[in-house]
C-alpha cells in the first residue's frame, strides 16, 4: 500500500486530466502557483525579516506572568523599537509580496484553460415562460420569425421530476440488490433471506418479523417501484416549470439572441407574431449549462421561493456560526473561567497551550460540513453554482473564525483614567507574541493533523459504517459502496486552502516563523489532494468562476497583509508618526 501511494505522487497531470477532467488539473496547477509563492515568501521572511526582528531589544523587557523572558516574541516585529528605521524594511517587503502575488495570479489567469463548451454553445436556457406552454412548434415559429437566420434544431421543456428522481433511485437500488441476490444464490446452497424491516438483520427471532426469500422480495420491490415511477412520470409531464432548452444550428445565432436579451434596457428583443402568446418579452435567456452540470431535481425550486429559502437558511447559519460557535467567543469565555487551572495538576503546559488551537481547528473542520449541508437545502440549479456558493460562504466564515475574530478576541481594551490626555496604546495586546504563537499553532495543527484527517476521511468512513448497519442483506452493500463515493468538493477545498494561505501571508511580516509551517501545509495539502482526486473521489465539474474566485482570494490575502501593517503602524507608532 505504501509503495502504491508513493508511486501515485509521480502521476502526471495528463493522467489526472484523462481520469478526473480538466478542472482537477487546473486545481493542481493553482496549488503549484501558491506553493511557489509561499516558497518565495518563506525564503525572504526567514532569511531577512526574522534576523531583523531578532536584532531588536523590545522583547527583553516584556515578560509573561511567569516573569520569564518571551523568547518567541523576539522573533516578531514587536521586538523592534517604534523608532527603529528597520521597520521600513517590513513595509518594503509587504509591497514586494503584493507585487509578486499579483504577477503570479496574472500569469495563472492568462494560462487558464477552458473547456470547449464554455466558449461555444448552441443551446440556450430560457426561463419565465408561461406555465403550460409545451408546444415545440410554437417556440420554433417564434424564433424563425424573430430571427430569420436562425434554425431551431431541438426544444426540450422542463418538468417537476423531483419525486420521480427519488423513486427512480430507489428502483435502481432494488434492481441492483436483486442482481446481487442472484449472484449470491448462485454461489450459495441456501437461498438468501431477508427481514423486510429497518435493521432487520439485527432483529432476533422473537421480535415477530418473518423472513422471506430475498430474490422474491427485491423482485416485487422493483416491480412496485417501476409502476410508481411510470405513474409519477405521467404526472410529471403535466407539471411543466416554464423553462426550456432550445438548441440552434449556429453558435453565433445563439450568442446574438443572448446578447439581444441581455441588452433589454437598450430596447426590447426581436418580436414575432406569437410573441404575446409565448410572452417572449418576459423571458430570461442565457447559455445553457452542460447536462451533467444541471441538478435536475432542483429546477422546480425557483423564483421567490428560492430566494426566500436561501435567505432563511443563510440567516440561521450566520447566527449559529457567528454568535454561538465562534471559537474566539468560546476562548474568551474559557479564559474568564480560568480553564488552565484544570491542567495545573498535570504539569503539562502542552495541553493548556494547544487546547485553544485544537478547539479552533475543530470548529473550522465542522464549519465546511455545515455550510455544505445547508447549501444542499438551498436547491442550486447547477453543480458548479453549488460549488461556487459553498466556496464563497466557507471562505468568508473561515476567515472570520480563524483570522479576524480571533485577532480581535485576543485584544484587551486598556484605559488609564489618570492619563486621559496622553497618547496611549489602547490596543496594546494587538501584535503581541502570544497572538502570533496562537496562529502558528493553528497552521501547524492544520498542516499535520488536518491533512492527515483529510487523507483518512473520517466523515466518509463513519457515514459508510452507518449505512452498512442499515443494510438488511449482503445484497444491499453493493449499492452502499457505490453511494459512498462522492464528488471532489473543489469549493470547500479551495476555501480551506485559501484560509491557511491568508493567515500565513498576513502574519508573514509580523511573525515570520509562521511561514515555514504554512509552506509545509501547502506541500502536504497538494500531495493529499492529488491522492484524493485521483483515487478517492469521483470527478467533479466546476465553472471557471471558482478558479477566478480563488485568484481573488489570493490577492485579498495580500491586501489584508497591507492592512495588517497599516494597523500595526497606527497602533504602535501613532497616527502622527506612522
Amino acid at each position: 500500500m505504501i509503495l502504491y501511494k508513493c508511486a501515485f505522487y509521480f502521476t502526471r497531470d495528463d493522467m489526472i486530466a484523462y481520469k478526473c477532467g480538466l478542472d482537477a488539473v487546473q486545481y493542481m496547477t493553482f496549488q503549484r502557483y501558491v506553493l511557489v509563492l509561499v516558497t518565495i515568501i518563506t525564503v525572504f521572511s526567514i532569511a531577512v525579516l526574522l534576523p531583523v526582528n531578532f536584532s531588536g531589544t523590545q522583547g527583553e523587557t516584556f515578560t509573561y506572568p511567569s516573569n520569564c523572558p518571551d523568547q518567541f516574541g523576539r522573533t516578531t516585529v514587536s521586538n523592534l523599537q517604534s523608532n527603529n528605521p528597520l521597520l521600513w524594511l517590513h513595509t518594503v517587503f509587504s509591497i514586494l509580496y503584493l507585487l509578486a502575488i499579483v504577477l503570479f495570479m496574472r500569469h495563472f489567469t492568462t494560462n487558464l484553460q477552458y473547456r470547449e463548451e464554455e466558449h461555444v454553445t448552441r443551446t440556450l436556457f430560457i426561463r419565465n415562460m408561461p406555465i403550460g406552454l409545451t408546444d415545440r412548434e410554437l417556440i420554433k415559429k417564434h424564433f424563425m420569425e424573430a430571427y430569420p437566420d436562425s434554425v431551431v434544431t431541438d426544444v426540450q421543456f422542463t418538468y417537476n421530476i423531483t419525486k420521480l428522481m427519488k423513486l427512480d433511485k430507489k428502483r435502481l437500488a432494488a434492481q441492483q440488490a436483486k442482481i446481487q441476490t442472484q449472484r449470491i444464490n448462485e454461489r450459495s446452497e441456501k437461498p438468501l433471506t431477508i427481514k423486510p424491516v429497518l435493521c432487520g438483520k439485527f432483529c432476533p427471532a422473537r421480535c415477530g418479523v418473518v423472513e422471506v426469500d430475498a430474490l422474491e422480495y427485491y423482485t416485487q420491490e422493483e416491480e412496485r417501484l417501476t409502476a410508481e415511477c411510470e405513474k409519477e412520470k405521467k404526472r410529471s409531464f403535466q407539471e411543466d416549470l416554464g423553462m426550456a432548452f432550445v438548441t440552434f444550428n449556429s453558435d453565433k445565432v445563439a450568442a446574438r439572441i443572448v446578447g439581444d436579451y441581455r441588452t433589454f434596457l437598450k430596447g426590447p428583443p426581436a418580436a414575432s407574431s406569437v410573441s404575446t402568446q409565448v410572452q417572449s418579452m418576459h423571458w430570461t435567456v442565457d447559455f445553457a449549462p452542460a447536462p451533467d452540470d444541471v441538478n435536475w431535481s432542483n429546477l422546480s425550486i425557483s423564483g421567490v421561493s428560492w430566494w426566500f429559502r436561501v435567505l432563511i437558511i443563510n440567516l440561521i447559519l450566520l447566527v449559529f456560526l457567528f454568535f454561538l460557535t465562534t471559537p474566539a467567543i468560546i476562548l474568551n469565555t474559557l479564559d474568564q473561567w480560568n480553564y488552565k487551572k484544570l491542567f495545573d495538576g498535570l504539569h503539562s503546559p502542552l495541553i493548556s497551550q494547544t487546547l485553544p488551537t485544537l478547539l479552533l481547528w475543530t470548529f473550522t473542520a465542522v464549519l465546511p460540513v455545515l455550510v455544505y449541508r445547508t447549501s444542499l437545502l438551498e436547491g442550486h440549479w447547477t453543480k458548479s453554482g453549488f460549488n461556487h456558493s459553498v466556496m464563497r460562504k466557507t471562505f468568508v466564515f473561515l476567515l472570520f473564525m480563524t483570522l479576524i475574530l480571533p485577532s480581535l478576541g485576543l485584544t484587551r481594551w486598556l484605559h488609564n483614567q489618570t492619563c486621559m490626555g496622553l497618547c496611549l496604546y489602547v490596543y496594546v495586546c494587538i501584535f503581541l507574541p502570544d497572538n502570533g504563537a496562537f496562529f502558528v499553532n493553528y497552521v501547524i495543527t492544520s498542516g499535520f493533523i488536518g491533512t492527515s484527517l483529510e487523507l483518512i476521511r473520517f466523515p466518509e468512513l463513519i457515514l459508510y459504517a452507518w449505512w452498512l448497519l442499515l443494510t438488511r442483506t449482503e445484497a444491499e452493500k453493493h449499492a452502499v459502496r457505490q453511494e459512498i463515493v462522492y464528488d471532489f468538493q473543489f469549493g470547500t477545498q479551495y476555501a480551506w486552502m485559501m484560509c491557511i494561505f491568508t493567515i500565513t501571508t498576513v502574519y508573514s511580516i509580523t511573525c515570520p516563523l509562521i511561514v515555514p509551517f504554512g509552506l509545509t501545509y501547502m506541500i502536504l495539502k497538494h500531495l493529499v489532494d492529488r491522492y484524493n482526486i485521483y483515487y478517492a473521489y469521483n470527478p467533479s465539474r466546476i465553472s471557471p468562476d471558482i478558479h477566478n474566485s480563488a485568484v481573488n482570494y489570493v490577492i485579498a490575502a495580500a491586501v489584508l497583509l497591507q492592512c495588517s501593517l497599516l494597523f500595526f503602524s497606527i497602533i504602535r507608532l501613532g497616527k502622527c508618526n506612522p
